[in-house]
């Protein structure tokens, strides 16, 4: 089989190979394999039959049994992350993340079948010029190997997230959401971590080790230099690993005798205060704006599980209330009426309904709104202690003092203020 000089071969259709050319003279098709003893689509011109033929680059990418996998994992991760986010599944959201693989499905299907040399590229396995050049290439490797550690840390972090709602007892649709965002998650790691162990599928430099300890090495010192978010994420962790020591401490301490099998003890006499003497109670202050976020960071009043209708905004109120006032602070409960409450959880809430938060007059920002109440069904991150600018006629808007990575940093409107109440120190 010769090719003549200057003439565009094509793909036969009747025996697939590259063999197929317009003979000028004839104005006919004619392949030259001679196995295939045929000519295609005699005494037609060459205007009628030159077609559209499908780039091999494009055909690689729909024949792709990794890139449907990728997608299709793709869009379940964000179903589930934005089902966390709000506590439950949207079918809209579904169809709507799932429309476009379906188009894109229907355009494979569409050039299978009306483009002639689809086929002889997908069953030969061939591989464009484009996808050699990204196996080549160095930054696409050190891309990929980032997000695999990025991947890794979030599997991690949904793990522990995961256990410690079970121990909750979280709602089953975010226990469940959870379970498969998890599950997800590990099949993508495992896919990228294939991916860089084959170099038939990219290059072989730089080693994924030098990029994985030079990063942690990067991190820690970060850390303890003190860069944010990293010396956050260090001081969140030392005080988790305290408080679980103090706990463990506690527990393996042996446990006293009965108090019939002590040894007694001397009684130390004890002042007595005369009837018409009174102690008088610690006075309290008003703190500055820097000295109520660090009382509000120490503060566990927004750990507490939010559970209706026992344990309520009114709850939270009084307990931040009773656990300033210990601090020393000045603290009051204030009385919001709110115009179209959303009802975010279907408790059967009214849209014209009251909500309580809490107030500090601060000697450096004065009257601010402090709002710990925590979401319901155990929705999001660990502090929730929130800063509300109240005002008639505008929207409730919580938003937080500590973002957490990770999530939305500002809240849902709760409704529009239609009456406050004086703050009852």
């Amino acid at each position: 089989m010769t090719r003549p000089e200057g003439v565009k071969i094509e793909y036969c259709p009747n025996c697939k190979e590259r063999s197929l050319f317009w003979n000028r003279t004839t104005q006919t098709w004619e392949c030259l394999n001679r196995k295939c003893r045929s000519q295609f689509i005699q005494n037609q011109p060459a205007t009628h039959k030159i077609s559209f033929n499908a780039p091999l680059w494009l055909v690689n990418i729909l024949e792709s049994k990794r890139l449907w996998k990728l997608l299709m994992c793709v869009v379940v991760i964000w179903w589930c992350w934005t089902a966390i986010q709000y506590s439950g599944n949207s079918l809209g959201l579904a169809i709507g993340l799932a429309f476009p693989i379906l188009l894109l499905y229907i355009i494979k299907l569409l050039l299978r079948k009306f483009l002639d040399n689809y086929k002889t590229l997908a069953a030969q396995h061939r591989i464009s010029q484009v996808f050699y050049s990204i196996r080549k290439s160095s930054f696409l490797r050190f891309v990929v190997i980032l997000a695999t550690i990025a991947l890794l840390v979030t599997t991690i972090w949904g793990m522990i997230s995961f256990i410690y709602r079970l121990a909750h007892s979280a709602s089953l649709v975010y226990l469940f959401n959870m379970l498969v965002l998890i599950i997800a998650q590990i099949w993508l790691l495992s896919w990228l971590c294939g991916t860089l162990k084959h170099s038939r599928q990219i290059s072989s430099k730089p080693k994924f080790a030098v990029v994985f300890w030079s990063l942690s090495a990067v991190s820690i010192f970060c850390a303890f230099v003190g860069i944010s978010p990293f010396s956050e994420i260090k001081d969140t962790a030392v005080a988790s690993i305290s408080n679980w020591w103090e706990q463990t401490t506690i527990a393996s301490q042996p446990i006293e005798p009965p108090i019939e099998e002590r040894k007694p003890q001397p009684t130390i006499p004890q002042p007595t205060i005369p009837p018409s003497i009174t102690i008088p109670e610690p006075k309290l202050l008003d703190p500055t704006w820097s000295q109520l976020l660090a009382f509000l960071k120490t503060d566990n009043t927004d750990a507490h599980p939010y559970t209706y209708p026992t344990f309520v905004c009114a709850d939270f109120a009084e307990m931040l209330q009773d656990n300033a006032h210990k601090a020393g602070w000045r603290c009051a409960v204030v009385h919001v009426k709110l115009s179209g409450y959303p009802d975010f959880y279907d408790y059967g809430i009214p849209s014209n309904t009251g909500h309580d938060c809490n107030a500090f007059d601060t000697m450096d920002r004065g009257l601010v709104y402090i709002d710990c109440t925590r979401a319901a069904q155990s929705r999001g991150p660990a502090n929730q202690d929130n800063i509300v600018d109240i005002q008639v006629g505008k929207a409730y808007v919580p938003r937080a003092l500590f973002p957490t990575s990770g999530w939305y940093s500002s809240s849902l409107s709760m409704g529009t203020v239609v009456g406050i109440s004086d703050p009852q120190w």
